[in-house]
Order: C-alpha cells, then structure tokens, then sequence
C-alpha cells in the first residue's frame, strides 16, 4: 500500500485509526478485462469502489473460489491492490480475488481515516449489509465462475473486524473467513488499540453478537462454516517486540505494534464455540500454501470438529501489525506503507490454501464426495515411513490427497491421484507420528479424514530444561546463557511466559533485545529434541534491565488533566494515556489521579519506579 497517509493522518485520529486498516478509491463505472488482470477501474457494488482480478486460473473442477479483501484505516483499496501480493494467490488458488474500499461512509466518529464502521456490531454505516449483497452480486455473475462453496471473506485490522461481522451476518454465503489482527465482533471500536491488561471484552460476548447477527434461522451454518484467526507475533502483547507506533512514524514498516495479540485470542474462541469445535492443537510451522516444508513463515494450531479441521490460529513470523504481503521485497514504506509487511508470509495465499483444502460446505450439485477405503502408514528403514491408502469415487475420479503427518516433525502436502496412493517421508528425526489422509474429486468435493500412527527409531523421551541459567542486563537488552543439555536439538526462551524464539536456539545462548530500562522480566528455557519440547525452567530466572547513564526513575501522583498538563501523558479523544509507553491511565479530568514513573527520558509507565 503507497501510505500517503503518514504525513496525512492527524495526530488525534491515528491512534485510533490504525486501529484497522485499508481505505477508499474512486467511484467509476464497470468495465470489460481480460483474465490474468484487475478491472480497469474500481467497480462501484453496493456502494463501494472495487477492484476485482480474475485469474487464468481455476480450482480443481474447473470453477473457482472468491476471496473477499477488506483493508483498515488510514490505507486503501489502491494501497492493497498494488501492493498486497493478491494476484499470487489468486492465480496459485484459482481464486477471484475483490478488494472493495470503505466508500463514502466511513466509520462516522473520524470519516477522514477512511476506517470501516464495525462499532459494536451494530453496522450503523451499512458496511456489512452492503458487503453481503456484494458478494451476493458476485457470485452470481457467471462470467467470474464462482463455485458458491468456495466464498471467502478476509481483511485485516478494522477490515478484519467487518469481515468477522459479513461471516456472523450472512453464515449461508460466507463458507470461510481469513483475518489478520481484528477486534473482536461486538466490541468497541474506541477501544481497539488497548493493551492486553485493558481488555475485558470476552469470547462469550462475541459469540452472542455473532448468533445474534446470524439469527436463529441460520445458525446450522455455522455447522460447515471455518475460520483462521491470525497476528504478526511482533504485534502489541504479542511474542516478539516490534516498533512502539506513534502518529506519522514510518521508521518500521512491517512490524510496528498497534493492536493486542488478546484480541486474536479472543477471535479464535469465539469460533471455537461457534463451531463446537475441540481445543487447538500442538504448533505446526507452515508456509505459504499452509504447508511445512520449504522456508518456515509462521505456525498454527488448528481445532477440529469431528475430525476435520475448522479453525486455524496462525502465527506469522517477523511481522507486526501489517498485511503480510510476502513479495520477497525488503519493507519498504514506499511500497505499500507502513501497515504491510513485504518480507515474509504471503498471508493471502495461504489463507485461500488452508480454507480451500478444509472446506466444509456440502455439495449442491448431486457430486457425491470421494471415500478413503483404508490407510496405513509402516516404518521404511530407520529413518523414514511409508503412508498408502486407497480411495474410490462412484461418480467421478480421485484428483488429489492431502497428507499431513504430525510428531517430532510436521508436514501436509497435496500429492497424488487415482485410486491408490503409496508414497514414503523421511521426516529427519525418530519418534511417533501421527498421519492424516483425505481424498479430493475431480468436482473438489473432499473425503473424510483417515487415521494412522507410526514411530521410527528408538524411542525417544522429552529432556529436562537446562539447569544454571544466567542472565546479564543492559539498558535494553536481556542475555542469557546456560548449561548445554546432552541430546539436545535446540532450547526455546520465555519471557513473562510467552515464548520469544520463533525457532529453537541451537547454542546455549540469547540475547532478547528492545526491552525497556528499568524494568523486571521473567525468562525460562526449555529443551527441544526429537520427541518434542520440553518443560520450562522452573522458577523462572528474574532479571532487571539497567537504568539509562544517568538517568534517576521518577514517579509522579496527580489527576490525569494535571498529567497532560506537565507533559507527563498526551490526551486521546478524552482518554489520558502515559507518554511513551502509550498506557491509557483514565480519563482525561481533573477528578482521576494516576502514579506514573519515569523510566528513562520521555518514557512514562503506569505505577512506581522499579527497584
């Protein structure tokens, strides 16, 4: 997205606009394009601007998929368009991909950041009813070939919030839903940019929005509906530091923090009980196309309902709070802005490939589904496992089968076709694993999921965590260092129980860096090895990073006007928040008193100053 917006956005609308993410366009008249390209010009569908790329692609049987995008404030559909990576997935997944722009009713409390209106649930913009007959239109335009089956809706920050409301609204046309860092449906959009410790919305409140919006006559929808609920893990409360964001600050794009991990959280719960579905898995690293095989750009933990996977919660690695666009390109706030992360995961890809492959909305053309006879997987040598199946369709043939194998290793693919599969993976490291197969037609109508387990090697047992861990401070910045455990493949880190390494350490060694002076952290290690991760350290090491040369902590007790007053907090729309740190104290009065500390130079905290 080409942000025009940093030096645009007023200060006492940013921090709330980037809350969400992705703007508006012109209003033009449709026009005829060829396949492999967008539309000439936005079409105006109920209302909004939109861009629409048709691939010279298709899925499996000939129809394709769609994937709605929606952006947030203070970018565009333009800014998405051009620069979120969408024809690569829409070709990749043989999918139309549309980009609608919030058009010229934006969320009404701050028109000018172009936010999408998700306030409460209570669509008082129209965004979501307009949504729904726009995809509506859509669908039925036959020169797109869109199988109904396959209907997406994604968005991210604000879009991703809207995106959440059109699946709750409309559960029979909305097969399956892909967002990045939203809020959660029925909250308050004031309150989207909130710490973790701030938030007290609840995914049982959620739920009851998203069943209200439903109504009681679609509910069963939601019975063949799936979700994936992803963040960027350097988002705020998120596992990794990213850039603390204020207004007009283009020093990081890809990975400033605006909006809390908790939210996801919340987003994936919700769905979880809307679905009925069981808790979410052990992490699998994944890549583009949902699989784990070629570079490692996230992970996700999936909740199944009997027995397919309906609900993914997906880390995406090296990225803040941004679209992930996955280019190959270096972030670059001329390519796209700050809220879209060009390195890493293209985030669209693999959300149509992990929606496509688990769809769960039934045939409506008489195609009977294809049947896994049997399957089995046996030891192949000493390093390797042979999985085989066989599968039958009465009306058609078996296109492809997805395999997934989960243990000390993890892997899915699509591979093979016919009526017999025999294939052998040498995974890399001994223990058990856990096998899936399932079966796709020629129509894309999947099978059920067949089971089967197998170990290779010795077996093996989970280590110990290291003993004698160390740490050492600076201002800034934690090392740590420990004994090495015999057998050991890798350890993980731990800080206030969240764990920091995307991938296990191989040295007995780490340096977490971008914390701030002053303040106490508690870290644990673990050890990994073939059978897994093991326990944390326990007790956790306590560690207190060094005040800034001198530099004393101050602390300050008055009302918060009086705060704002001596520069101690800035006021956001009546609410004083802690300068630097951005901590919202209270309101903005002279009647609300707050303790804050000054932990190092224009850099404010909640409380006393550390001892």
């Amino acid at each position: 997205m080409p942000l025009k917006h940093p030096s645009v956005v007023r200060t006492h609308i940013a921090r709330i606009s980037l809350t969400l993410l992705l703007g508006a366009s012109a209003l033009t008249a449709p026009a005829a394009w060829a396949a492999g390209s967008w539309n000439t010009q936005p079409e105006t569908l109920s209302t909004h601007p939109t861009w629409i790329y048709t691939p010279t692609t298709a899925m499996v049987g000939g129809k394709r998929a769609l994937l709605v995008v929606l952006h947030g404030c203070d970018q565009s559909n333009d800014q998405l368009k051009q620069w979120g990576n969408l024809p690569a997935a829409a070709e990749a997944k043989g999918a139309v991909v549309v980009v609608p722009g919030v058009g010229s009713k934006p969320w009404p409390l701050f028109p000018s950041t172009k936010c999408w209106d998700y306030d409460g649930a209570r669509d008082g913009s129209g965004h979501v009813a307009n949504l729904v007959a726009l995809t509506k239109t859509l669908v039925e335009r036959q020169a797109l070939n869109i199988d109904p089956r396959h209907v997406y809706i994604s968005g991210m920050s604000s879009g991703a919030s809207v995106a959440m409301l059109t699946a709750c609204k409309a559960p029979e046309v909305i097969a399956g839903v892909g967002i990045v860092a939203g809020p959660s449906v029925g909250s308050d959009q004031m309150q989207a940019v909130k710490v973790e410790g701030e938030i007290s919305y609840t995914a049982d409140a959620a739920l009851a929005k998203c069943k209200a919006l439903a109504g009681t006559d679609k509910l069963q929808h939601f019975n063949t509906q799936i979700a994936n609920i992803t963040y960027g893990e350097k988002d705020k409360n998120a596992e990794l530091p990213g850039c603390a964001f204020s207004a007009g600050a283009t020093n990081c794009p890809g990975t400033f923090q605006l909006v809390s991990k908790k939210w996801s959280t919340i987003n994936a719960e919700m769905f979880r009980k809307l679905y009925v579905g069981g808790a979410l898995g052990t992490a699998v690293k994944v890549n583009n196309n949902a699989t784990a095989e070629a570079e490692f750009l996230g992970e996700h933990r999936e909740s199944k309902v009997a027995e397919q996977d309906a609900l993914s919660l997906t880390r995406i690695y090296n990225v803040g709070h941004a679209w992930p666009a996955g280019s190959g390109q270096e972030n670059d706030v001329n390519k796209g802005g700050v809220w879209v992360a060009q390195k890493g995961m293209n985030y669209a890809q693999y959300a149509l490939s992990w929606l496509i492959d688990n769809n769960r909305r039934p045939k409506v053309d008489g195609n009977q589904s294809p049947v896994i006879e049997w399957c089995k997987a046996e030891a192949a040598g000493t390093s390797g496992f042979t999985v085989s199946a066989a599968a039958k369709d009465s009306d058609g043939v078996i296109a492809s089968y997805k395999v997934a194998y989960t243990g000390p290793k993890s892997f899915n693919e699509i591979t093979g076709t016919g009526t017999s599969l025999n294939k052998t993976y040498t995974p890399g490291a001994n223990g058990k694993y856990e096998v899936t197969v399932s079966a796709t037609d020629n129509a894309n109508a999947s099978s059920t999921i067949c089971k089967a387990s197998v170990s290779i090697g010795e077996p093996v047992a989970v280590l110990p965590p290291p003993g004698n861990i160390v740490a050492a401070s600076t201002t800034n910045s934690v090392t740590l260092t420990w004994n090495a455990v015999t057998g050991a493949s890798g350890y993980h880190v731990y800080r206030n129980g969240v764990k920091v390494t995307s991938a296990p350490l191989t040295a007995a060694t780490y340096t977490n860096t971008g914390l701030d002076p002053a303040t106490t952290y508690q870290y644990a290690v673990s050890t990994v090895n073939a059978a897994g991760e093991g326990e944390r350290s326990n007790p956790p090491v306590s560690v207190t990073t060094l005040q800034q040369d001198g530099w004393k902590c101050t602390a300050h007790y008055s009302s918060n006007y009086t705060h704002v007053l001596q520069g101690r907090a800035v006021n956001s729309l009546g609410f004083a928040k802690a300068k630097g740190s951005n901590q919202t104290i209270g309101l903005y009065t002279i009647f609300n008193y707050a303790l804050l500390a000054q932990t190092k130079p224009g850099y404010y905290v909640i409380g006393a100053c550390p001892q």
